[in-house]
């Protein structure tokens, strides 16, 4: 018989120990090198117990902000409490041998029902919107799991959806005491926030200290996701891809830039576009994430052709030089050499005049004046021989050299 909280054993915490300090050293050891910057997988993880503070930060932000969503639909918050029968309770004795994931299965079974009852689909027609809500899975003291939920709702439904509340948990032999209903706040409705908080912070004791609690044990344990919200804001898939860029970390403004098409990703996901105006109404798409440095692998043959969607469409005229016209391309986050202009992705070659004398000499020295362009060697042979590179008299150029002319004159 366990001698812990939440029907835990010591067992079960030396267990978990060894599982998360594998998962630790495995992602330590993963390292990414990106145009010269190693990063490895651990630092970058957004786990709950591998990098509990980075995932309670992220938590905070995604709750705040679809509370200031939900505020924009003219919404309510009304808390939830739903709760297990007795059969899945280890310390009753209608209980019959369920499992802390049955629970789970269970509770979110009993969620998904309750969401379709027939006054939600009147709810959705009204808001011309899916519901709102946040979930909290929170463990009893015998490890039976419970869920808090804070729901948004219109003003005008809130004493309706109470009563089917009610009476669609009531049958489940739960006591009617366990299913709480809360919809009235002192001072404001931001106080709806703090207290579903109140919850999610239960869950991350741990978060600032780096260290485990039971709670933090159990959710380990029983691969429990102990938060989790309704599909209103952007994806995370999406988010974390481009938070990188301060521009895209408004929760609200981004979900609705990506909900109206303006971030869109394309290829099966593998590259995230943003699509603006500039002040002269040109229209512009920068590359905010691609998940492979390869450009290759995205677009076969890139240096040739890019599809017609990946390109920059700056308003100008016959007459005007394009400036600045080069989209700049972000892989996994750190910005590459690669750009898109005019259709071609490529790696843009800066001007030889640009080159530091050591770099300009060693690809000087790479040049086979058999094989490469014979003007092209004239030119880089000029600078390296102005700046005193290599002790020789610079050929004329005003005329484009053939081969044998080239011949000719060094010869001579």
């Amino acid at each position: 018989m366990s001698a812990l909280k939440y029907n835990l054993s010591l067992s079960d915490l030396q267990n978990v120990d060894n599982k998360i300090i594998k998962q630790k050293k495995f992602l330590s050891e993963f390292v990414i090198d990106i145009f010269e910057n190693d990063f490895n997988l651990l630092d970058s993880s957004m786990g709950a117990n591998i990098n509990p503070k980075k995932y309670f930060a992220e938590v905070n932000n995604r709750v705040n902000s679809l509370f200031k969503y939900a505020q924009m639909l003219d919404l309510y918050p009304v808390f939830l409490t739903q709760t297990c029968p007795p059969q899945f309770h280890s310390n009753s004795k209608k209980y019959d041998g369920s499992t802390v994931r049955d629970s789970v299965r269970y509770l979110s079974s009993r969620w998904a029902s309750f969401l379709r009852l027939k006054i939600f689909k009147n709810i959705k027609k009204s808001i011309n919107h899916n519901m709102i809500y946040i979930r909290v899975i929170e463990p009893h003291k015998d490890g039976t799991p419970h869920v808090h939920v804070l729901i948004f709702i219109p003003k005008n439904f809130i004493l309706p959806v109470k009563r089917v509340f009610k009476r669609h948990f009531a049958v489940d032999g739960a006591s009617r005491l366990a299913q709480d209903y809360k919809y009235t706040w002192s001072g404001n409705a931001g106080g709806a926030v703090a207290y579903i908080m109140k919850y999610i912070n239960k869950t991350f004791k741990h978060a600032l200290e780096d260290k485990m609690t039971l709670e933090a044990y159990y959710y380990a344990l029983h691969s429990i996701r102990r938060f989790t919200t309704s599909q209103t804001l952007l994806p995370l898939y999406v988010y974390r891809k481009i938070k990188h860029n301060e521009k895209f970390r408004d929760f609200i403004w981004t979900t609705l830039k990506y909900k109206d098409g303006t971030i869109y990703p394309i290829y099966n996901k593998k590259i995230f576009l943003y699509r603006y105006l500039t002040e002269d109404d040109g229209i512009c798409e920068d590359v905010l994430y691609s998940r492979s440095p390869d450009l290759d692998v995205l677009f076969p043959k890139a240096n040739n052709h890019v599809p017609s969607r990946v390109k920059h469409y700056p308003k100008f005229s016959a007459s005007t030089k394009l400036k600045d016209s080069s989209i700049p391309i972000f892989l996994n986050g750190a910005l590459s050499d690669y750009v898109f202009n005019y259709g071609r992705a490529f790696v843009p070659k800066k001007s030889f005049e640009d080159y530091t004398d050591w770099d300009l000499l060693e690809y000087f020295n790479t040049l086979d004046v058999d094989l490469c362009d014979i003007n092209h060697f004239i030119q880089i042979r000029n600078i390296c021989v102005a700046r005193d590179l290599i002790d020789s008299c610079p050929t004329l150029t005003a005329q484009i050299f053939g081969f044998d002319d080239y011949k000719a004159l060094i010869t001579y």
